[in-house]
C-alpha cells in the first residue's frame, strides 16, 4: 500500500486563511504574532516526516496534536532539556511568547470551526501522577 501521510497543521492553517472572498482571507488570517509558531509547527512536521517517510506500512500523523501536547510538557522545562526541545520540535525558545501565541493558534482555529469553515476536533492532556507536587520537584531540580 501507498504511503499515507496527514499533515493537519499545515493543512488547518491553509483552509484557516483561505476564504471565498479578499475581505474573508484578510478575516481569517492568523494574527502575525502567529507566523514563527505556524512556520515552527511546519518545520516540525516535515522533519518528523523525513525522519518516517522510509518506515515499513502506512503513516498517519497529526503533528498539531504532537506540538499541542509537547508545548504541555515544554511549559515545565528548563535548562538543557528546554534547548533540546526547542530545538527539536521548532519551539520558540521565549516560553512566554511561545505559550501565548499557540493559545491565540488555538483560539484561531476554534473560531475557524465555530464559523463552520473547518471541523477540528483536538483531545491533548498531561496526567501527573496523584498526589505528586510537580511545581516543588521542578523548582527543587532547579
Amino acid at each position: 500500500m501507498k504511503k499515507c501521510s496527514l499533515f493537519v497543521l499545515c493543512v488547518l492553517l491553509v483552509l484557516v486563511s483561505v476564504g471565498s472572498s479578499p475581505t474573508e482571507m484578510q478575516d481569517a488570517a492568523p494574527p502575525p504574532d502567529l507566523k514563527p509558531v505556524v512556520e515552527g509547527n511546519c518545520a516540525f512536521a516535515m522533519d518528523l516526516y523525513a525522519h518516517l517517510k522510509d518506515s515499513d506500512g502506512n503513516l498517519f500523523l497529526s503533528p498539531y496534536s504532537i506540538s499541542t501536547a509537547a508545548a504541555i510538557a515544554y511549559g515545565g522545562a528548563k535548562g538543557n532539556t528546554e534547548r533540546q526541545m526547542s530545538t527539536t520540535l521548532h519551539f520558540l525558545t521565549d516560553q512566554d511568547k511561545f505559550h501565548t501565541a499557540m493559545s491565540k493558534l488555538r483560539q484561531t482555529l476554534a473560531k475557524a470551526d465555530a464559523g463552520r469553515r473547518i471541523e477540528l476536533n483536538i483531545a491533548n492532556g498531561l496526567w501527573a501522577q496523584k498526589g505528586y507536587d510537580c511545581r516543588t520537584t521542578i523548582k527543587n531540580r532547579w
